[in-house]
């Protein structure tokens, strides 16, 4: 399973179009965790699977977990009064002692719900993660973008 490493700098900008920057997901995060289901107004996730293409199944996976470390570093910054190192959960040591095994659940719930949504997705980490290393490319951004807005993600 992964680290869960998660950063504080969003990978979503405000557009209507919730533009996917997904580089600032850790690396790290997604080779050593991933794990969590959301519902969707689709088939099952196997079915899901089956039949859309694997970047399609990247960018749903991408999504979901955004959301979630957007919801959980909310949960981080209230535990630590906004004092959150970069890349928090690899650096734990960083987090106050009063706070820091709250923080690491944290982490560690987070490392679960990425190996789910990838899961789910029909993914395997190593798939994840190719997609993952490509998003440093701006074709790659600019298709992940499209594909959000095809989707219809929010």
């Amino acid at each position: 399973m992964m680290n869960a490493a998660f950063r504080s700098k969003s990978i979503f900008t405000g557009s209507a179009a919730r533009v996917l920057l997904l580089g600032s997901l850790s690396l790290g995060t997604m080779a050593t965790t991933l794990v969590m289901p959301t519902v969707l107004s689709q088939p099952s996730g196997t079915a899901l699977a089956q039949s859309e293409d694997g970047f399609t199944r990247y960018v749903r996976a991408a999504f979901e977990i955004e959301k979630q470390r957007r919801q959980m570093m909310r949960q981080v910054k209230e535990s630590t009064g906004g004092n959150v190192p970069g890349n928090v959960c690899s650096n734990l040591g960083q987090v106050g002692e009063g706070v820091r095994g709250q923080v690491q659940g944290v982490c560690s719930e987070f490392a679960r719900f990425a190996g789910a949504a990838v899961k789910k997705h029909g993914l395997s980490k190593d798939e994840f993660n190719k997609y993952q290393s490509q998003m440093g490319n701006p074709d790659t951004m600019k298709a992940v973008n499209a594909k959000i807005q095809e989707l219809g993600l929010k």
